[in-house]
Order: C-alpha cells, then structure tokens, then sequence
C-alpha cells in the first residue's frame, strides 16, 4: 500500500495569516455557501502531486527533490489575486494567485519532472500554473455566486523568500484530508 504524496512550497507565516483571513471574509459573506474551505494549515503551493506512491519508491522521491534543491537557488514568491478553476462559469477551485516567482517555481517543477522521470510517474499533461488553494466547490448551489466575487475580489500582495520544498503525505479521512509532513529540502545555501 502506498502513500499519496505532494511536492509543495509551503506559505510564510505572514502569507498564511493573510489567506486565512481572506478565506474567513469569504466564509463570512457566504455562510451557507457550497464551498468547502481548506484549513489555513493546508493552504501551500502545489508543484507536483504524486498519487499513491509504493513505499519502496519513495526513498527515490526524497532523493530526486534533494537533487532539485541542490541547484535551486532561494528566491521571492508574491501572493497576489484571485481565481476560480476552470472558470466563473463552471467554478470548482477558489485559488489565491502568484505574481512574482512564477518562473522559478515553473524551473523547479521542470526540475522534478527530469528528476523523477527515472521512477514511474506519468509527465503532467496540463500547464503548470501556481496558486494556491483556498477552498472547493461541492456542488452548483450558491456557486456561481461565489465565484463571481471571488474573481472580482483583490489579495495580496504578500511577498516572502522560498527557501525549501516540501514532500507531503495526504491522509484522507471522513472530514476531509490532513497533510503530514514528509521531508523538507532546504534550496542551496538556504541552510
């Protein structure tokens, strides 16, 4: 049985902070909305979702984002907008958006498709395009609503310096997933 993994660049404190309370405001105008909301401790930057990966494979994964790290230099990523996946009109995903540092987070996620290219995990078929994720959409109820806020709605900016990637286990459970730190792999000279 294996563990279904993410690769991820975690928000600061302040970024979270400010997510938070953004996601609070919208939870606030729609109480009774079809959106179910991430806990502020979930809220990261996605850059590669594994799946279920075998246990015996994982040692792989960690090594292959060491390998990233290694030549990754600490850089700045800005949180800043709105947006709904796919789109207004059929929303699924409420995401807050990255400004500045979208070309060294699409360099890593390029850097672990070529370091995890000797395992077995497919090549990403969609465009990689950063965010972070605030909360999904359940059902169409009130949604389109919602989304027509959240896409006319300002955030940000909030600016911080990555300085590490991180491997996550997602644990489902009946109240939704829970994410486990796996490893953290610090960029180059960011120790």
């Amino acid at each position: 049985m294996g563990k279904r993994l993410f690769i991820a660049v975690d928000l600061s404190p302040e970024a979270r902070l400010l997510s938070a309370a953004f996601a609070k405001e919208l939870q606030e105008r729609f109480p009774a909305s079809s959106v179910r909301w991430e806990r502020p401790e979930k809220h990261h930057i996605t850059l590669k979702f594994l799946g279920s990966v075998p246990e015996t494979e994982i040692p792989g994964v960690r090594q292959a984002i060491k390998n990233v790290g290694e030549i990754t230099q600490p850089f700045e990523v800005t949180l800043q907008g709105t947006g709904i996946f796919p789109d207004v009109k059929r929303p699924r995903v409420i995401w807050l958006g990255v400004s500045d540092g979208n070309h060294e987070l699409a360099k890593i996620v390029k850097n672990l498709a070529s370091a995890l290219s000797t395992l077995s995990f497919p090549e990403e078929k969609r465009a990689f395009h950063p965010h972070c994720t605030i909360g999904r959409i359940k059902h169409s109820g009130d949604a389109r609503r919602v989304a027509e806020h959240v896409a006319s709605s300002k955030f940000g900016p909030v600016t911080w310096t990555v300085e590490e990637i991180m491997l996550y286990e997602s644990i489902l459970s009946p109240n939704g997933s829970i994410y486990r730190p796996v490893d953290r792999v610090s960029l180059l000279d960011a120790i």
